[in-house]
C-alpha cells in the first residue's frame, strides 16, 4: 500500500492524498480466489488509534494488469510460468494535519497455501492471513513539507531452488529521499474471519508465525541477502521448492531524519527448476599432501563444458579433476561452466596447500572428581596451531567443551568417554581426532602378592603406579616413600601403600608379610602304584618356594618347582 501527496485539502489545515492498495494474484494457481471486486480500507488517527470520520471505506477495483517478468534463460531446465496480475484500489481523501499522522490498512483472512516459511492454519483457527498498510507521517515525523511514499518496482523473476538468483524489491522515491532496505516481519490477518470485506483492526499489528529455520529477518534462509542500499535480494535460493512470504521494509530519511517506514509483503515462488551453475566450497585445504580433487557442487543440468584454472598456471577441462601443486602456498581456484556459451557461469575459491600437519593430544589423569589434563601435541610444518575445540564427551556437563589449548576437565562419574579434539592452524589446516578415556574411581595400582619370610630375613616389596607413594606403618621398612622398599619385620605385618597421582587421585592397596621362626614341611605317607601310573605328590607346608628331587633321577616330575607335582616313575623312586 502506498500514498501520494496531491496538495492542500479542500478545508483549512488539511492535505489531500491518494492511497493505493496493490494486490497480486498468481494466475497459475488452481482454485485460488479471484481478485476482489471490493476491498475495505480503514484509516486510523495515530494520535489515538481511532477510525477517522467515515472510515472504513469500501473501494472498488480500479484496474487489473499483468505484471512484467524477467524471461527465464533458454538453458533453464523446467522453467516456471510467471503469470501474475496486479489489482489496484484507489482512495482519494483529505486528512487533517495532526501530530502522529495516519495509518491506512487492509486485512484479509488468508494467504495462498501451502507455504514453506510461514505456518498455514486455516480459519476458524488463527490462520496466517495478511495486513497491508501505509503510514502517513504527521508533524512529529515531518515538521515541514510534504511527502509521498516510495513506490516499489513490480518486476518478477524466476527463482530455482538451491540455485543463485536475484529478485528486485527496489523502489523509487518521488521526493528524492534516502532509502534503506531491510527484511522485516510480515503481518497476519488480525481479526479477519474470511475473505469478505471486513473492517480492519487498529494498529499495532502482529507478525505471522514463521516456521523454524525462517524469520522475518531471514525469510529465505541464510543464503539470500538483501542489499540495504539497492533493495536487490540475491544469493542462493532455499533448498526446498515452494512459496515463501518475504516482507521488505524501507526506512525513508530526509536530511538524515527518519520520516517514514514503508512495506512490501510479497510471496516468492521457488520453483523446481535449474540453471547451469558453478558452485565451489569457499575454501579447500590440503594439510597432508600436495594433491587435491575438485568437482562442481551444483547439479550438472545443461552444463556442456567445464574449465578449471588452478591458480598456478595449470588448467583442466575435466568435470572433476585432480591436481597436484608443485609447492606450498595459497592459490585462487576458478571454475567456469559453459565457457564461451550461453548460460556461462563462474566462481572462485581459495586453495591452501600446507602439508605436514599432524594433530595429536595426551590425557593425563583418570579419576572422577579430580582434574584430568588434556594437552595439545599437534605439530605443523607450516604455521602453528591457533584454534582448539574440545568436546570431553561428558554430556550434560556445563563445562563439556573448551577452546583452550591445554584444558582440564573434572568428570563426576566413572565410565568410558569419547574425547573429541578439533585443531586448526594459522594456515587454515583443520582436523578432528577422537580418543577414548576410561574414568575410574582410583588410579591404577599394582602391588606384590602377600608373602612370608623367616624372622631374620629381609624382603623387597613393590608398588607400581603413576604418582607418589607412602607406605605404612613405618616399621622395619627401608623407605616409606619408595615404590620398592625393603622390609624386615619380626612379626607378621600388613604394609599399606597409598598412591597419589599428579592430579590428586588417590588409590590404596596392601601387602601382608607373614613372619615365621621356621618353615614347616610334612610329606604324605609312602605309597605304592603300578608301573607307568601317575601319582600326585602331596605335602603340608607354609613355604613359598619348593624344589623336588628324585632318586634315581629319571626326570619323571611334572614340575619340580611347584608344591604338588605329578610323578610317573617306572621303578621304585624316592
Amino acid at each position: 500500500m502506498i500514498y501520494q501527496y496531491l496538495g492542500p485539502g479542500s478545508s483549512p489545515n488539511t492535505k489531500s492524498y491518494r492511497i493505493t492498495l496493490k494486490l497480486f494474484r498468481d494466475n497459475t494457481c488452481t482454485g485460488c480466489a479471484d481478485m476482489p471486486g471490493t476491498v475495505r480500507i480503514g484509516i486510523f488517527n495515530n494520535d489515538n488509534n481511532s477510525h477517522i470520520g467515515l472510515s472504513p471505506f469500501d473501494i472498488g477495483l480500479a484496474s487489473e494488469i499483468n505484471v512484467p517478468a524477467t524471461p527465464a534463460p533458454i538453458c533453464m531446465t523446467n522453467p516456471p510460468t510467471l503469470n501474475y496480475s496486479m489489482g489496484s484500489y484507489v482512495l482519494e481523501i483529505d486528512l487533517p494535519n495532526n501530530a502522529n499522522g495516519y495509518t491506512a490498512s487492509y486485512q484479509t483472512c488468508c494467504r495462498i497455501t501451502p507455504m514453506e516459511n510461514v505456518q498455514t492454519v486455516p480459519p476458524p483457527g488463527q490462520g496466517e492471513g495478511s495486513t497491508y498498510l501505509c503510514i502517513i507521517p504527521g508533524t512529529n515525523q515531518l515538521a515541514s513539507g510534504n511527502n509521498s511514499s516510495p513506490q516499489f518496482r513490480t518486476l518478477l523473476a524466476p527463482v530455482c531452488y538451491k540455485a543463485p538468483f536475484t529478485f528486485d524489491f527496489s523502489a523509487v522515491d518521488p521526493d528524492g529521499d534516502s532509502l534503506v532496505y531491510s527484511y522485516c516481519n510480515a503481518y497476519n490477518r488480525g481479526n479477519a474471519p474470511n475473505s469478505a470485506p471486513v473492517t480492519p483492526s487498529a494498529p499495532p499489528y502482529q507478525s505471522v508465525n514463521y516456521i523454524n529455520g525462517y524469520s522475518g529477518s531471514s525469510p529465505l534462509g541464510s543464503g539470500a541477502i538483501l542489499n540495504p542500499r539497492t533493495g536487490i535480494i540475491s544469493g542462493t535460493a532455499p533448498q526446498n521448492a515452494g512459496r515463501y512470504v518475504v516482507c521488505v521494509c524501507i526506512n525513508e530519511y530526509r536530511n538524515g531524519v527518519l520520516i517514514g517506514v514503508h512495506r512490501k509483503d510479497f510471496i516468492i515462488t521457488v520453483d523446481n527448476c535449474s540453471i547451469p551453475t558453478s558452485t565451489l566450497k569457499p575454501n579447500y585445504t590440503s594439510c597432508d599432501g600436495y594433491t587435491l580433487s575438485f568437482s562442481n557442487l551444483a547439479p550438472p543440468d545443461n552444463i556442456q563444458t567445464y574449465f578449471w584454472d588452478f591458480g598456478d598456471g595449470n588448467t583442466s577441462t575435466a568435470d572433476a579433476p585432480t591436481h597436484t601443486y608443485a609447492d606450498t602456498g595459497v592459490y585462487i581456484l576458478k571454475l567456469v561452466v559453459n565457457r564461451g556459451l550461453q548460460c556461462a557461469d563462474s566462481t572462485t575459491a581459495i586453495v591452501r596447500v600446507f602439508p605436514g600437519f599432524s594433530p595429536d593430544f595426551t590425557i593425563d589423569g583418570q579419576c572422577k572428581n579430580t582434574p584430568i589434563q588434556f594437552r595439545d601435541l599437534t605439530t605443523a610444518a607450516f604455521g602453528a596451531p591457533n584454534k582448539w575445540n574440545w568436546d570431553f564427551g561428558d554430556i550434560g556437563s556445563p563445562t563439556n567443551t573448551s577452546t583452550l589449548q591445554n584444558p582440564t576437565h573434572i568428570y563426576p562419574n566413572t565410565g568410558t568417554y569419547n574425547v573429541t579434539f578439533v585443531v586448526e592452524t594459522s594456515k587454515g589446516c583443520i582436523d578432528t581426532l577422537t580418543k577414548t578415556l576410561e574414568v575410574k574411581d582410583r588410579p591404577e595400582l599394582t602391588v606384590s602378592n602377600d608373602t612370608l619370610i623367616c624372622i631374620i630375613d629381609t624382603l623387597q616389596i613393590h608398588a607400581v603406579g603413576a604418582g607418589t607413594v607412602v607406605w605404612s606403618p613405618n616399621y622395619m621398612i627401608s623407605n616409606v616413600n619408595s615404590p620398592d622398599p625393603f622390609v624386615s619385620p619380626d612379626v607378621t605385618t600388613t604394609y599399606t601403600v597409598t598412591l597419589t597421582d599428579p592430579f590428586g587421585c588417590v588409590g590404596t592397596d596392601a601387602v601382608t608379610v607373614q613372619v615365621k621362626p621356621f618353615v614347616s614341611l610334612s610329606a604324605a605317607p609312602d605309597t605304592t602304584i603300578c608301573s607307568t601310573d601317575p601319582v600326585l605328590l602331596r605335602i603340608t607346608s607354609d613355604g613359598l618356594k619348593y624344589l623336588w628331587t628324585e632318586t634315581p633321577n629319571n626326570n619323571t616330575l611334572s614340575d619340580p618347582t611347584i608344591k604338588t607335582p605329578t610323578v610317573r616313575p617306572l621303578v621304585t623312586t624316592t
